[in-house]
């Protein structure tokens, strides 16, 4: 006796055909990664934006400055000169750069289950790695603006004698002795501030939330 056809029956040999059709499979990942991509790419503007208007960030790219007040610094001097960048440096573009590197990639597992993955996304220590403190070795400044900053009752906010002048911040100078030792003229600690690793566990987040994403940090 012949099977009778029913919408039922219908139906699973239509999923089937389709499921297994190679044309439609594409079709339907081109259709969800048109969907998706404006929207990662919104995200990742997002996050770089977020970063470059960040008050810390918004100081630094500032450059040097005398006769600044900045609250990290208990209202006195500039994080730039703080920190001890040379004139002209320019150590926001590396984050950038990082952030900027962040990529959306299509992952087809089983019939129409498309999976998409965003890589490459950074871990605080890839944010280390490209933020070294120019006077200490294996520190990071991105870290000191979160954990703190020694030296900031030795720090003078003024114009410093060092030639050439072009290769320093010419705003910020150490206090010290005869013998080189760091003499404390002030009070006052760093303010201790939110900043990179607040901004990389909320995108995470919001990658996270897009359709059928996983969220991959850099290769180490």
């Amino acid at each position: 006796m012949a099977k009778r056809l029913s919408i039922k029956s219908i139906s699973e040999f239509i999923r089937r055909r389709v499921t297994e059709s190679t044309i439609v499979q594409f079709a339907v990942r081109k259709a969800i990664e048109i969907r998706l991509r404006p929207l990662f790419n919104q995200l990742r503007n997002d996050m770089i934006e977020e970063f470059l208007n960040h008050p810390v960030t918004e100081e630094i790219a500032l450059g040097p400055k005398l006769n600044w007040g900045s609250p990290l610094l208990g209202g006195y001097g500039d994080l730039f000169s703080f920190i001890g960048f040379d004139k002209g440096d320019d150590p926001i573009k590396p984050v950038v750069e990082l952030f900027r590197g962040l990529r959306l990639f299509s992952v087809t597992s089983k019939g129409l289950d498309h999976k998409f993955e965003v890589r490459f996304f950074p871990t605080m220590e890839d944010v280390e790695s490209v933020t070294p403190m120019p006077w200490a070795e294996g520190r990071s400044w991105a870290s000191g603006i979160e954990h703190g900053i020694s030296g900031l009752g030795s720090y003078l906010n003024t114009e410093t004698p060092y030639s050439p002048p072009e290769l320093r911040s010419t705003a910020g100078i150490q206090a010290k002795d005869k013998s080189g030792k760091l003499v404390k003229i002030r009070g006052g600690k760093f303010k201790n501030t939110p900043y990179i690793s607040k901004i990389l566990n909320e995108f995470r987040a919001k990658f996270l939330e897009l359709s059928s994403v996983k969220v991959f940090n850099r290769p180490t």
